[in-house]
């Protein structure tokens, strides 16, 4: 039976491109957010922990994350240069480099309105119900 669940957690942390993270490592993670998060610091109070990198381009084995502008720091965009070769690499594409490579307002426009509606950027066949 425990192997049962620990190999559903296997599957369930691997398809959300995440690794596993001790308690303790938890519990030191948690107090430095709070201590970044103190309104005299001078730290950021932003913290991501657990998240593994993935690579830029859209695919079937892509997190439920990948579209979510907010986790672009952990997307490679080394997939990029092998895809631009097909001519449609716009989705292999960081959000910065869509912007340097915008020559019009309606150019920003566009890849902003990307950036920040990303079910469009997912599957039909990968949606929730509720996208």
């Amino acid at each position: 039976m425990e192997r049962d669940s620990s190999n559903a957690l296997d599957l369930v942390v691997a398809r959300l491109a995440s690794m596993h993270l001790s308690e303790s490592d938890f519990y030191q993670l948690f107090a430095e957010a709070i201590d970044a998060g103190r309104p005299d610091s001078e730290d950021e109070a932003e913290l991501t922990t657990g998240v593994l990198h993935v690579p830029a381009a859209l695919t079937a084995d892509s997190p439920r994350w990948h579209g979510n502008p907010i986790f672009s720091i952990f997307l490679t965009t080394h997939q990029a240069e092998q895809t631009s070769t097909s001519g449609n690499n716009e989705e292999a594409l960081s959000i910065r480099d869509q912007l340097a490579a915008c020559k019009t307002q309606r150019d920003v426009e566009a890849v902003v309105k990307r950036g920040l509606y990303p079910v469009e950027n997912i599957p039909r066949e990968r949606r929730r119900a509720d996208d």
